[in-house]
């Protein structure tokens, strides 16, 4: 190995993922760019099944993990106010895509877990924390905070100091109450 010497190689960029220019051309997605080896793309809200059913049985390899479901609430920024964000991950190909879904206050989403059970927690804390409902969700009660809650914490809108029911109030350096915990 004497008198070879190793050149440093300039970094590749990174291209994007081919899952994003085949749903932008099958669903009419819009591609909205690529940062770190991810891709983004918006859909449509109606085409979200379809979508689904592509990443997970159509194609191949199949988008076996849907490794998160998030939301962003946009309140005054446009209309509609959420966007429902999922981010899914192909194992066997090492491709991540981004899925963005606009939803509008009040309006139903459908649910992915029909597709990857992985959904149902995170649909769940997306109810609980901005109130977006899952259409199809086996169980869609609150994850995180407790029944009768009012208000959705994660939200523009919601007060920073929360609301807290009157006969849950208590003094700060009230002890009692750990008694019975």
């Amino acid at each position: 190995m004497s008198g070879e010497h190793k050149t440093e190689q300039e970094p590749r960029e990174p291209k994007p993922p081919a899952i994003a220019a085949e749903l932008v051309e099958k669903f009419g997605a819009a591609d909205e760019g690529f940062f770190r080896g991810d891709a983004t793309v918006r859909v449509p809200g109606d085409k979200l099944i379809s979508v689904f059913a592509y990443l997970k049985r159509e194609r191949k390899p199949a988008f076996a993990m849907l490794v998160d479901v998030t939301a962003i609430d946009l309140l005054g920024l446009r209309e509609p106010r959420f966007d429902v964000v999922y981010h899914f991950l192909n194992i066997l190909s090492r491709e991540r895509i981004c899925i963005k879904v606009a939803v509008a206050e009040g309006k139903q989403i459908p649910s992915a877990t029909a597709f990857w059970n992985s959904a149902n927690w995170a649909e769940r804390e997306c109810y609980d924390m901005y109130g977006i409902e899952f259409r199809g969700h086996p169980y869609m009660k609150r994850l995180l905070m407790w029944e009768g809650f009012d208000g959705w914490p994660l939200r523009k809108d919601f007060p920073l100091k929360g609301k807290v029911p009157p006969d849950e109030k208590y003094a700060l350096n009230d002890v009692s109450r750990l008694r019975r915990l």
